[in-house]
């Protein structure tokens, strides 16, 4: 794990990616196709991180109200107009970030890397079926035991 003294904001690290892909040589012709199996999963993995954290955030500012304290206005909504998504797909992104929030360890899990975005559905749905079904302590327990898994 990182010490305290390494860690950057959130912002921060986003920006630096932006600016790092902005960077990218689009000239891959002469790369050996065993670099490019590795660079699909590795894009791959940090899509499902930066994902993870993009839900984590959108978590954060729902619980916040940044959005009603800012633009007067749910976040669904901002979202929307700002990232020019349907009112479904804003909805959808809400609901999946709220899970997250719902799961600490799932979305830790997200953020680390161990878990890819389809999985994060999967096992936010049963999660979700069961959890009426279960305590505080059981619903923990099952949370571990599906992200261990």
């Amino acid at each position: 794990m990182e010490s305290k003294a390494s860690l950057i904001p959130a912002g921060q690290a986003l920006a630096d990616m932006d600016a790092a892909l902005d960077r990218v040589d689009p000239r891959r012709g002469d790369v050996a196709p065993e670099a490019l199996l590795v660079w699909v999963r590795l894009a791959r993995r940090v899509r499902d991180r930066v994902d993870a954290l993009a839900g984590v955030l959108v978590a954060e500012a729902d619980r916040a109200q940044a959005s009603v304290q800012v633009a007067g206005t749910p976040l669904s909504a901002w979202l929307g107009v700002q990232d020019n998504m349907s009112r479904r797909e804003a909805a959808r992104e809400v609901f999946a970030a709220r899970t997250l929030a719902e799961h600490p360890s799932l979305g830790r899990a997200a953020q680390d890397g161990r878990v890819h975005s389809g999985q994060v559905r999967a096992i936010g749905k049963v999660l979700g079926e069961i959890a009426p079904q279960l305590d505080a302590g059981q619903r923990i327990a099952a949370e571990k035991v599906m992200v261990g898994l």
